[in-house]
């Protein structure tokens, strides 16, 4: 998956973000409660992530970047198999343990990125929550500030 700048997207993509924060919430207040993980979204998830790990060593370039990022915050090497078999291990319960330990809706929060004069408005709309404008530091902006 390709990370881009947000501003390589069009701006009518900008302009609707109301799905993907709807969407957003809902997972979470499902993921909290409303509708855990189920035994099937389990398994599929479990299949694709055991499966697609070898993936990650398809090429010399994509070995040394695994060995390499390892190195760089001081992991040993056998960290790339205790996450493999972290993975196939895991179970469902643990999985749902986690979900109530860590998934809290209300005490999350959503970072957006976009023009203020064609966003604000639709997310306020939404209703999931404040809207806080941030400074390019992450530091709250006093209300009637332009930004």
């Amino acid at each position: 998956m390709a990370i881009r700048k947000i501003t390589e997207y069009p701006e009518e993509v900008l302009a609707k973000m109301g799905k993907p924060v709807t969407e957003f919430d809902q997972e979470m207040k499902n993921l909290a409660g409303a509708k855990p993980v189920s035994d099937e979204e389990f398994a599929v998830a479990k299949q694709r992530r055991s499966r697609g790990y070898a993936q990650r060593f398809e090429s010399l370039e994509r070995i040394s970047a695994e060995i390499s990022n390892l190195w760089v915050i001081g992991m040993p090497l056998a960290e790339l198999q205790r996450e493999y078999d972290g993975t196939v291990k895991q179970t469902l319960d643990q999985v749902l343990a986690a979900e109530k330990k860590y998934v809290s809706p209300s005490a999350s929060s959503m970072l957006l990125v976009g023009d203020r004069a064609k966003i604000e408005k639709d997310v306020k709309a939404l209703n999931v929550g404040d809207v806080v404008l941030l400074d390019t530091e992450g530091r709250p902006v006093a209300q009637g500030t332009k930004n």
